[in-house]
């Protein structure tokens, strides 16, 4: 009975073991199998899931988008192109039509060239006006040369020899005085038909405008000598005969357009010239001389501006 009962006990034990190993083993396929289901979703299946969305944004969200924005721009371009322009004024007309003209000719603007005395240089315009004031009263010359600040000039005169001469008597004043030079180079001027006729009256008035200039010029150095206060009152009677010549020359003349904005301050610089040398004729012996170098000191000065205007051209 004992024996019956061991045998049938170990051949019971044997079968447990026997299915408990079976279901280690089987346990042990299934891992590995699950290991290389994991193993081909990242490597294969996530991938192809990642790509599907970006494929399907670009099909059907960023390509029609983009092709919807490059449409507009060529409709807007065919829109532009086919608007009709605005028509040009009359102004542009003739000056697209003077800049296809052939020149005809050229002439050469004069320059100028001349020498001040500074006296002073300030920071601000009341310093400077204060420094005139001065040189008023102990009857000198006197004009305000804005820049770099503001320069103060007793004398100019188109002559460097002759302003040499002055220097040692204004230092006896104003120790710091010196001469500072002015140099306007000749200008070549070219014109069409259309341009000829105004061009060769600014050429001539120019030169005779320069002409006027240095007459003035030596007659006030010569009046600073003591020369004949006389001699000094023609010049300046004679120089008004010369501008208002000039400008009845230049009365109703319209200037090409081009030339407006210099032709504006020619007439500006006759204008201003005829007023003071009138200023000049009419005043005393005694301020006579002060009065010339001012109309001088501002006529050059003026002239310079519109010469280099000129050399814009």
């Amino acid at each position: 009975m004992y024996r019956i009962f061991y045998s049938l006990s170990n051949k019971i034990s044997l079968e447990g073991g026997s299915g408990m190993r079976k279901s280690r083993t089987k346990i042990r396929r299934e891992d590995k199998g699950y290991k290389y289901i994991l193993i081909i979703l990242f490597i294969v299946v996530l991938p192809i899931i990642s790509i599907i969305p970006g494929y399907l944004g670009s099909k059907y969200l960023i390509i029609p988008s983009f092709f919807s924005e490059e449409n507009k721009s060529v409709n807007n371009d065919k829109v532009e192109m086919n608007s009709p322009k605005e028509p040009e004024t009359q102004v542009q007309v003739e000056e697209k039509a003077n800049n296809q003209k052939p020149a005809i000719g050229t002439v050469e603007l004069k320059g100028i060239d001349f020498f001040s005395i500074q006296v002073g240089s300030l920071s601000t315009k009341e310093n400077a006006n204060e420094l005139v004031k001065e040189l008023n009263e102990i009857k000198m010359g006197s004009y305000i040369h804005q820049i770099d600040g503001f320069k103060v000039v007793t004398v100019s005169l188109m002559d460097r020899g002759q302003i040499e001469t002055l220097i040692p008597t204004i230092k006896s004043s104003y120790e710091g005085a010196f001469v500072v030079s002015t140099s306007i180079a000749n200008k070549e001027i070219e014109y069409n038909k259309e341009e000829s006729e105004y061009v060769q009256l600014l050429n001539v008035s120019n030169n005779n405008l320069i002409d006027t200039f240095k007459t003035l010029s030596d007659a006030t150095f010569n009046l600073e000598n003591e020369s004949n206060i006389e001699e000094y009152k023609a010049i300046i009677s004679s120089s008004k005969t010369n501008i208002t010549k000039i400008i009845n020359d230049f009365d109703n003349v319209e200037p090409p357009d081009r030339f407006k904005q210099l032709h504006s301050l020619f007439i500006s610089i006759i204008n201003n010239t005829s007023k003071n040398i009138d200023l000049a004729i009419g005043e005393s012996d005694e301020n006579l001389l002060v009065t010339g170098k001012n109309l001088l000191n501002t006529s050059l000065y003026q002239y310079s501006k519109f010469a280099k205007n000129a050399l814009k051209l």
